[in-house]
């Protein structure tokens, strides 16, 4: 392999690592019921908002504790649903969906005024944005402890950033892809980006159809990708995550590792340069 121009740059700590018009905004009144239910209270909440995206180029979505699912349809808006019940011994501040407008970025959020309160407290509460299909732009998600259901989009950029929470996305393609956890896992089926970021202090990445040039850093989180093809720069920094990157049979690359208690493992013949301990 004499055309070699891209590099796959590893340094881990402790590893195992393996290559094989302005925007309408309009509210649909929800409902938010409080009863007794037996042995404390039961609150319900159901309330929905839909805010028109002419001359809107990013919306943004944020909420606490709260599980996010993002869908595509063919429509002209997009359409937040907060839906769910709580169940608590005690009467509680109920969160509530704010979907406004801030320049060319639609902000959509869940808040929680706060409350002090004894006893049991559970809650099931789900929300649901529904994006048009012809939305390509940028898409950023912030959460501190919910989840992400990602149905397939393409974008020009998409952000998740999440304290805990976990990240699902079923078919990415975006120009620039970050991905920002403190302990959340991120399951793609597929990802097409020039570019992906992923910071994540334990969190696990796991990429099945991988495209694109991919910076990966993480104190003890695991990554496993696979690349259909290759021809792409990857940098990871780990300290004591194992390392699994799948390359079809063809890829030429420069391989630069350092570990100092890891073990490496390829199935691609290896020309060493430098110095082995």
């Amino acid at each position: 392999m004499s055309n070699i121009g891209k590099t796959v740059l590893i340094t881990a700590i402790t590893a195992v690592v393996c290559l094989g018009l302005a925007a309408a905004i309009f509210f649909i009144p929800g409902r938010r019921d409080t009863d007794s239910a037996g042995v404390g209270f039961r609150h319900s909440v159901d309330e929905s908002k839909t805010a028109l995206l002419t001359g809107i180029d990013t919306i943004s979505i944020g909420t606490s504790s709260t599980d996010i699912h993002i869908v595509t349809e063919s429509r002209e808006d997009v359409t937040a649903r907060l839906y769910g019940t709580v169940r608590s011994s005690s009467k509680v501040n109920l969160p509530e969906l704010t979907v406004g407008e801030k320049g060319d970025t639609i902000v959509i959020t869940v808040t929680r005024k706060d409350s002090i309160y004894f006893g049991f407290y559970s809650s099931d509460i789900r929300l649901d944005v529904v994006l048009p299909r012809s939305f390509g732009k940028y898409l950023m998600v912030r959460t501190s402890s919910g989840d992400l259901d990602l149905a397939p989009l393409s974008l020009e950029d998409f952000e998740f950033d999440t304290s805990s929470g976990d990240g699902v996305i079923e078919k990415l393609s975006a120009s620039s892809v970050r991905l920002r956890s403190s302990a959340g896992d991120v399951e793609a089926g597929e990802i097409t980006s020039s570019e992906t970021f992923r910071d994540t202090s334990s969190g696990e990445t796991m990429i099945e159809v991988f495209s694109g040039d991919l910076d990966f850093t993480s104190s003890s989180g695991d990554l496993i990708v696979g690349y259909r093809n290759f021809d792409n720069n990857v940098v990871v920094d780990s300290s004591s995550g194992d390392i699994e990157l799948t390359l079809p049979p063809d890829a030429g690359f420069t391989l630069d590792v350092k570990t100092s208690s890891g073990d490496i493992e390829t199935e691609f013949p290896v020309t060493l340069q430098g110095k082995v301990d």
